[in-house]
């Protein structure tokens, strides 16, 4: 199948079959649709228009990759570069304040804030794509972060930015059944970008359109996908990696896999196989095979993680005009997630330690 995502070589491809990674199409579609439809009552055509035109770029290199995957991460930085600019200085919706005495003033010259918020949507277009990499993880934690983002909209009374949150919450909610569970259609390159461009967008037009609203929710609004590309960045440089290469370290693969040793070893032990015999029995198995007895749980890990997410959009959300608070919960969730990832890590490593010294 041309459209399949069928290259297991690549560390992480977790599925088994091949899947059509084409599900961008229909998510681009359906936010169109749905802001085609909505548009005669926003009376901001002008707004949707530069929506569309960064949009474009952005979402279309994305397609393009899925279907050629030939295209290099520079390119494709480049052409969501493009997007953004176009979006900023069209609607001139750029982050100028992050309610920070002293760096405000830096915020308020527009060559500055712009260069910052092009950072930023470079950053939330690659933080929302990688995070797809379990069965609707991506489309749940979306949900949350325009969730939140609507009930903000709404409790400020900016009917585009709320119409635009949820015409994409309908994109996904008509993808969703073909993720999850069970995976029979992946977003792929260009269903991510256009929820992280679009996601992104919707934040800055809502912090630039309201002053009452703290600059910081966005951070608390995407809590999971800023967490897991800083971190994920920061253990990189430390490593030694590319900045972009792909690995299995992210906190989904981790609690996957730790998910999944522990349902092979409770089905070891129906079997008669316990304690220190289904250990071993399970360290063989994953030396030797790579693989545990047990079904690879990519389903039921996601609303583990649409939980952890949820809840911190949501007190987000009752926090929306304090920039102090919302600072307070990006520290607590950033020190959750650095120690719920650390353990998940060290417990593999020694699992996987112990299996090759099981197997000699």
């Amino acid at each position: 199948m041309h459209t399949a995502d069928s290259d297991f070589s690549k560390p992480q491809r977790i599925h088994s079959g091949e899947v059509p990674r084409i599900g961008g199409i229909a998510i681009v579609a359906g936010l169109c649709a749905g802001m085609a439809w909505a548009a005669p009552a926003l009376g901001n055509s002008a707004v949707l228009l530069w929506w569309l035109a960064g949009l474009a770029p952005v979402a279309g290199v994305g397609l393009i990759e899925d279907l050629t995957q030939r295209i290099r991460p520079r390119i494709r930085l480049l052409w969501m570069l493009l997007g953004s600019l176009l979006w900023l200085i069209g609607t001139g919706y750029a982050l100028n304040r992050l309610g920070v005495p002293g760096v405000d003033l830096l915020m308020a010259w527009p060559v500055v804030g712009v260069a910052f918020s092009v950072f930023a949507c470079l950053g939330a277009i690659n933080a929302y794509n990688i995070i797809d990499g379990l069965n609707g993880l991506l489309a749940g934690v979306a949900a949350f972060s325009l969730l939140a983002i609507a009930i903000v909209a709404g409790q400020v009374g900016d009917t585009l930015v709320l119409q635009g949150a949820v015409c994409l919450m309908l994109a996904l909610a008509g993808w969703l059944p073909f993720n999850w569970p069970r995976a029979r259609l992946f977003a792929g390159d260009g269903g991510a970008y256009c929820i992280g461009f679009v996601t992104v967008t919707l934040l800055f037009a809502l912090v630039a359109r309201n002053p009452q609203v703290s600059p910081w929710f966005g951070l608390s609004a995407a809590a999971l996908p800023v967490a897991e590309t800083l971190y994920s960045m920061w253990r990189r440089f430390r490593t030694g990696m590319k900045a972009m290469e792909p690995d299995q370290s992210h906190l989904h693969q981790l609690l996957r896999h730790r998910v999944h040793w522990n349902r092979s070893r409770s089905l070891l032990q129906k079997e008669g196989l316990i304690g220190h015999q289904a250990v071993a029995a399970l360290r063989r198995s994953l030396h030797l095979h790579g693989e545990l007895p047990a079904r690879a749980p990519n389903g039921s890990v996601s609303p583990l993680l649409w939980s952890l997410h949820g809840v911190a959009a949501l007190i987000g959300v009752l926090l929306y005009e304090s920039t102090p608070g919302q600072m307070a919960l990006c520290l607590v969730f950033a020190i959750v997630y650095v120690a719920l990832h650390r353990k998940l890590d060290e417990a593999r490593d020694r699992l996987m330690v112990s299996g090759a010294g099981a197997s000699r």
